[in-house]
């Protein structure tokens, strides 16, 4: 099959643009792995919480449930058990046996005695909270913003400066791959344009000195 002159001018411009579509799509869901909700007893505002807890500098997985939960330390080492790399902190709700658990991992930076005490400190502003409102977001926010306060003090007690993720007010992944997408579309529509106007007007007579 033989490659018309502008198309094959234009290809090589489009594959780079190509490339980095795919990048992007693939990175996408490690950008957005940074908080994870599973509200299995449908009692928060997903996206408020989702918000607020992106701008923790670690990852945070939040998990509620109404599964029977009679035993209190069972359902602290089932919240613990959701620690890994990903998402050093958990924060685990449940709404059958009115119990809250924050686990924090070693990966959230913090030592021992720093994570008991962060962990108790976001407990207590949940439970005040809750005891305030009856609002299971607002209570999750607040054992956020605890958490938020902790990791913060702990960063300038070793002299460390965290940088909190971006906020979803600015440019996320979906909007830069539909921009790229919008290049690609404009540069192909290019390109049909040409060789359509190539095709109508057909080739340029010769004149007499050309051979």
């Amino acid at each position: 099959m033989k490659v018309s002159k502008p198309v094959h001018r234009w290809l090589p411009m489009t594959a780079p643009l190509a490339a980095l579509v795919t990048m992007l799509v693939v990175a996408a869901p490690a950008w957005a792995s940074t908080v994870q909700v599973q509200d299995d007893a449908r009692v928060l505002n997903t996206t408020t919480v989702q918000h607020d807890a992106a701008t923790l500098p670690v990852g945070v997985y939040i998990w509620t449930t109404t599964q029977d939960a009679a035993s209190k330390p069972a359902f602290n080492t089932d919240v613990r058990n959701k620690i890994n790399a990903t998402f050093p902190v958990v924060i685990g709700v449940n709404t059958q046996a009115r119990h809250e658990s924050i686990q924090i991992g070693p990966g959230a930076g913090l030592s021992q005695s720093a994570a008991v005490s962060a962990a108790s400190s976001a407990n207590k502003a949940f439970v005040a909270t809750m005891r305030n409102s009856n609002d299971y977001t607002a209570a999750v926010t607040s054992a956020l913003d605890s958490l938020r306060t902790s990791l913060a003090a702990d960063s300038r007690d070793k002299g460390l400066t965290r940088s909190a993720p971006a906020q979803s007010s600015g440019w996320g992944v979906l909007p830069i791959v539909l921009l790229v997408i919008g290049v690609i579309v404009v540069v192909f529509l290019a390109v049909a344009i040409l060789i359509g106007r190539r095709r109508v007007l057909g080739p340029r007579p010769r004149t007499p000195d050309q051979r």
